[in-house]
C-alpha cells in the first residue's frame, strides 16, 4: 500500500525550479535594497523610537539573500541524472508556496 503522495521529479527540473526561486530572491533582495535607499532619502538615517523602516527593509533583505544563497546552493548540487520523489511540502518548497 502506498500512504501519502509524491511526486517523482527528474533532477533537472529540480535544478531549475531551484534556480528560479534563487533568482525571485535575488530579485527581492534588490527591491527591498531599494526600497530602503528610498525610505534613505525620504526619511533620513533617524530612526524614530521603535519604527525603523531602514533596518525592517535590511532585515527582509538579508532573509531573502539567505534564501537565494539556499536555492543557489540546491541548484548547483542537485544531481541532474536522477530522479527526486518529492513529498508536498518539498515541493511547495520548490514552487514558492511553502505555506500549503
Amino acid at each position: 500500500m502506498i500512504e501519502g503522495l509524491k511526486v517523482r521529479m527528474h533532477g533537472t527540473i529540480v535544478a531549475l525550479l531551484a534556480k528560479q526561486r534563487a533568482d525571485y530572491h535575488n530579485a527581492k533582495v534588490e527591491d527591498y535594497n531599494n526600497a530602503k535607499a528610498s525610505v534613505h532619502i525620504a526619511v533620513g538615517s533617524t530612526a524614530r523610537g521603535s519604527y525603523d523602516p531602514e533596518g525592517q527593509l535590511e532585515s527582509k533583505a538579508q532573509e531573502h539573500a539567505g534564501q537565494a544563497q539556499y536555492f543557489a546552493i540546491m541548484a548547483e548540487h542537485v544531481v541532474r541524472s536522477e530522479d527526486y520523489l518529492l513529498d508536498k511540502s518539498e515541493l511547495a518548497h520548490l514552487l514558492g508556496s511553502a505555506r500549503y
